[in-house]
């Protein structure tokens, strides 16, 4: 087999990447067996937390405590 193909199938060949954060999941309560999970979403620069119908900015997201994250890659210019 080839080293680029595995068992998997053919692999990208397209350099380093840089990404971007911009949606993550946290838990907000004492413990995961109580609480509530909500989204932080960056729109135009600025954190939004979705928290069921309430939508609010984010001052201080806690983006060290999430469970789940979400990235784009940035374009190479």
């Amino acid at each position: 087999m080839s080293p680029d193909r595995d068992a998997a199938g053919p692999r990208v060949k397209d350099g380093p990447g840089r990404y971007e954060l911009f949606a993550f999941i946290s838990h907000m309560g004492a413990s995961t067996m109580s609480g509530h999970y909500v989204c932080h979403i960056k729109k135009e620069g600025r954190w939004v937390i979705y928290n069921d119908h309430k939508v609010c900015l984010s001052e201080r997201p806690p983006k060290d405590l999430g469970y789940i994250y979400f990235y784009h890659r940035l374009s190479i210019s």
